[in-house]
């Protein structure tokens, strides 16, 4: 899975290695990769403000990630158990809201 930030400066992808990526567009390409998960990364997106981004795996788990600053991002909230297996995750268009799709929930 891959998304674009709504400011256009960043690029959020999935990947098979357990983990996610912030491209920061603007600072060279540097990355920020987004560990926690303990199965492949199957959606992600960012929030409206670009400051946060959900990750979804096949562990069972998703995550809402602070990435303001890309030298430190860090995991605020872990839900486990909810979702079984991913096909897409999004904010809400305020970013207060976070909906899963799944096969099975």
């Amino acid at each position: 899975a891959i998304d674009i930030s709504a400011d256009g400066k960043r690029i959020l992808t999935s990947g098979s290695d357990e983990t996610a990526k912030v491209v920061d567009m603007e600072n060279d390409f540097s990355v920020a990769t987004l560990n926690g998960h303990t199965d492949d990364v199957r959606g992600v997106a960012f929030s409206p403000d670009s400051h946060s981004c959900i990750t979804a795996s096949f562990d069972r788990t998703f995550r809402v990630w602070n990435v303001g600053n890309l030298d430190a991002p860090e995991c605020i909230r872990t839900e486990n158990g909810k979702v079984l297996l991913v096909n897409t995750v999004t904010f809400s268009p305020d970013g207060e809201l976070v909906a899963v799709a799944s096969d099975s929930l």
